[in-house]
């Protein structure tokens, strides 16, 4: 049982979670230590094919059976049970709130946020700040009925699902690996962060319309990140 004692980076601890609450593959942490303001966290080596080495070579059986795994992993961290279900982003056990990575947010992060509310106030100025360069610049405006959906309370979410975080083992083991942008968030946020590989780089078709499939239907909420995308980007301070 992990308690807030269990102090540490918010990548290894979530990982200790996830080994204790669900039946997901993941490389167990052996160390971590402090270092320059942050930590290293060693942790063992999974052998085998990255997906995105193996894909082309599956079978369609074999990438279904992929699929199907990854959709249930995703429901299982859905039903892991968050030490402080209120706070949004990464976690330690200690009830701290962390600052937030991963695509949704800048490239410098976000946060931290101490309340849901919080979080979902931050995305809704990124909102008008979109909406304002879209007006000043000419640009034909996005539809407006729409907004940060928090309807559905925070669960735990990967972040960064794609090919090249799932590994194939030599058994044929479906792991998941790189917890580097994992935390409290929508459930949507799973949807999003696969989908972001939609950028014409190769990700294959089947992959991307099987996405509904492995984490739900999103695509409402998706479109308000990529609304919001030109905040991101250009106003990449935590405004």
């Amino acid at each position: 049982m992990l308690t807030p004692a269990s102090r540490g980076p918010p990548e290894a601890f979530i990982m200790s979670l996830v080994a204790a609450h669900t039946s997901i593959p993941l490389p167990r942490v052996r160390r971590s230590i402090p270092w320059d303001h942050t930590h290293l966290i060693f942790m063992e080596y999974i052998e085998g094919e990255d997906l995105e080495v193996a894909w082309p070579n599956l079978s369609l059986w074999g990438k279904f059976r992929v699929m199907w795994t990854i959709r249930s992993y995703v429901r299982q961290l859905r039903r892991v049970p968050l030490p402080h279900p209120t706070i949004p982003g990464p976690f330690d056990g200690s009830g701290v709130a962390f600052h937030c990575n991963g695509r949704p947010f800048t490239e410098n992060g976000a946060g931290p946020f101490a309340t849901y509310g919080d979080m979902v106030a931050w995305f809704q100025r990124k909102l008008l700040i979109a909406d304002a360069y879209r007006k000043s610049n000419g640009v034909p405006p996005a539809p407006t009925n729409m907004s940060f959906d928090d309807s559905e309370p925070l669960v735990l979410v990967h972040g960064d699902i794609c090919m090249r975080n799932i590994r194939l083992g030599k058994d044929g083991t479906v792991w998941l690996i790189d917890w580097g942008f994992s935390g409290a968030f929508p459930p949507w946020f799973e949807y999003s962060g696969i989908m972001a590989y939609d950028d014409g780089r190769g990700t294959p078709k089947l992959w991307l319309k099987s996405v509904t499939f492995m984490a739900g239907c999103y695509k409402r909420q998706h479109i308000f990140l990529q609304r919001i995308e030109v905040a991101l980007v250009l106003w990449a301070m935590d405004l």
